[in-house]
């Protein structure tokens, strides 16, 4: 990714985006709430992560349109990487398609259970 690229992506408040982010073709694939960004990170902490540890979000079966969420140490090849506030998120390609241009929030339930929520960008 170039300077440009990289001052693009800044501007949409992603601290890094890896060169795997298509700039001419779309529009930044997801961003966090503070609420999410918070979370995750408390995730990653919980689970003994390393620096570049984070969530990563993927398809859960071609059929199903789920995806699924687990924590993982880094990028594996091919993801989208948003790292927003400290928090890391690596979307599949998948589900990076399927969170074009969504925003991640997250809340805790009474019994600590994490509900993640998907909206349209503002």
């Amino acid at each position: 990714m170039d300077a440009v690229d990289q001052d693009l992506c800044r501007g949409w408040g992603l601290e890094t985006v890896e060169a795997s982010c298509p700039l001419s073709e779309r529009e930044p694939v997801l961003s966090l709430t503070d609420n999410a960004s918070n979370i995750v990170k408390a995730i990653v902490e919980q689970n003994g992560g390393t620096e570049d540890a984070g969530l990563r979000f993927s398809a859960d079966g071609a059929e199903s349109g789920a995806l699924a969420v687990s924590t993982v140490d880094g990028a594996q090849p091919g993801d989208q990487v948003v790292d927003q506030s400290g928090a890391k998120v690596y979307l599949e390609e998948t589900a990076a398609v399927a969170l074009e241009d969504q925003v991640l929030d997250a809340q805790v339930d009474q019994a600590g259970a994490v509900q993640f929520s998907i909206a349209p960008s503002a």
